[in-house]
């Protein structure tokens, strides 16, 4: 079974301003990591002060809590075509690496991003290319901090996505070739596309330094509590448990409600230790 002390809960949509109640209330249901997103205007980079990044590293050491960040998605794309965009999407990677160094984060999970669906598909392997370029740019700060960059496998959407799947994602994980940039599993974009969780799990489970675990139908990336949805979530940790895969599992639901609904569904389903 999984153990306990490597669940974690993303803060989504929370601001600032709640954080304190909400490191106390996650504190309460055993969490040892808090995913922090940060896209404006909740925990954007930029926005966060010394006196606030103390203000959280002062709470999550005095809760005994481990900070994951979540590098900005909204208005970034890594993979862009255009390269003022592509730069700015580095440049706003990197204000988020430095913020996850600031406060004693070990990982900075980032999005592979896209090529927009206007493009003639042909594009793909220059945006592919350009996605390389953006990342070996990252990892070669990461590597300075000793800060790991898990590339995070894509939901399905409007636009043509660089990592969708695990071939795509070993793609880009053995070309940059580094101990610093791993991957990241979220199991609700693969079920988007119809994968086998089992098999993509098992293709990268040697480059996995985190897990996201949210439900979903098929069809929309809603990031559905765990009880809800159609992935055999059992399933899927018992496999966890036979590979011996020791990572954080994010819960990454929307709210605090959903969390405690998913957290009680793997605990009545006897899947984690307590």
């Amino acid at each position: 079974m999984p153990n306990m002390n490597k669940i974690g809960i993303s803060t989504f949509f929370l601001s600032f301003n709640d954080f304190e109640s909400f490191v106390q209330r996650v504190k309460e249901l055993d969490v040892d990591y808090i995913e922090f997103k940060a896209n404006p205007p909740n925990f954007f980079p930029l926005d966060l002060d010394e006196k606030k990044i103390e203000f959280i590293k002062r709470k999550l050491t005095s809760f005994e809590i481990k900070p994951i960040v979540h590098s900005s998605v909204y208005d970034v794309n890594l993979a862009s075509l255009n390269p003022t965009i592509r730069e700015a999407s580095v440049k706003t990677t990197l204000d988020c690496l430095k913020m996850a160094e600031k406060l004693g984060a070990e990982i900075l999970v980032v999005h592979g991003g896209n090529l927009p669906s206007d493009y003639p598909l042909k594009l793909i392997n220059k945006a592919n290319m350009n996605l390389l370029t953006s990342l070996r740019e990252l990892v070669e700060v990461a590597e300075k901090k000793e800060i790991i960059i898990g590339l995070e496998n894509n939901a399905r959407g409007f636009n043509v996505k660089m990592v969708k799947n695990k071939d795509e994602h070993l793609f880009f994980l053995e070309k940059i070739n580094s101990r610093f940039l791993r991957a990241v599993l979220d199991i609700g974009h693969a079920n988007l596309y119809g994968l086998s969780i089992e098999d993509y799990t098992r293709k990268i489970k040697d480059f996995l330094v985190e897990i996201h675990l949210h439900n979903n139908e098929g069809v929309k990336d809603v990031h559905f509590p765990l009880n809800q949805g159609n992935i055999d979530i059992k399933k899927f940790l018992d496999l966890v448990d036979e590979l011996k895969i020791s990572v954080p599992l994010v819960l990454e639901v929307t709210s605090l409600e959903d969390f405690e609904k998913s957290l009680n569904f793997i605990k009545g389903k006897k899947l984690l230790k307590v």
